[in-house]
């Protein structure tokens, strides 16, 4: 009896240690299996956040939709020019006790000190973008006229022509598009 039960035993013991390396295999298994996958979602996620700052970009947009950026160029020109125009139309902020005033024909000096400072602030501030809007603008609205006009040239002129009017663009601030 002693016997059979040492051999039950050993079985037993034999089977646990069986079962326990299929476990250790398979979960050795899985780590690697989970690690690989993550590492796969991480790349992925890699991608798309790259992707998704890419086409934030001011390039991109302008190269994929180069119709609306021109128009929303044209857009903030108008706007941010409307601004200027109102400012410098504008009296002088008056408080609530005072009297209404009558708009003077002239702006006093102090008003036009004021103005002055506030449009070097706005240069100051946005003066870069300022400028490269202005260039595209140019660029945008010679692009149009070049290539309206080049439909009713020759094959043979059209180099010379294009060249000739991108060296204007450039000269008159603009950037060729």
């Amino acid at each position: 009896m002693g016997n059979e039960q040492d051999l039950g035993s050993t079985d037993w013991a034999t089977e646990i240690e069986h079962t326990r390396a299929r476990l250790d295999d398979k979960l050795g298994t899985l780590g690697y299996e989970t690690r690989e996958s993550f590492g796969h979602l991480s790349s992925a996620w890699s991608k798309s956040i790259d992707n998704i700052k890419e086409k934030l970009t001011l390039r991109y947009q302008t190269e994929q939709h180069p119709w609306p950026m021109v128009g929303a160029s044209v857009a903030t020109g108008a706007v941010i020019g409307s601004m200027l125009r109102t400012i410098n139309a504008s009296p002088p902020i008056s408080t609530l006790e005072e009297p209404a005033r009558p708009i003077p024909a002239t702006l006093p000096a102090d008003t036009k000190s004021r103005l002055h400072s506030l449009r070097n602030a706005l240069a100051d501030e946005f003066g870069g973008e300022l400028k490269q809007l202005r260039a595209f603008a140019i660029g945008a609205v010679i692009g149009i006229l070049r290539d309206f006009a080049k439909q009713s040239l020759s094959p043979k002129a059209e180099p010379k022509f294009t060249d000739v009017v991108d060296r204007t663009t450039r000269v008159l601030g603009g950037t060729r598009l």
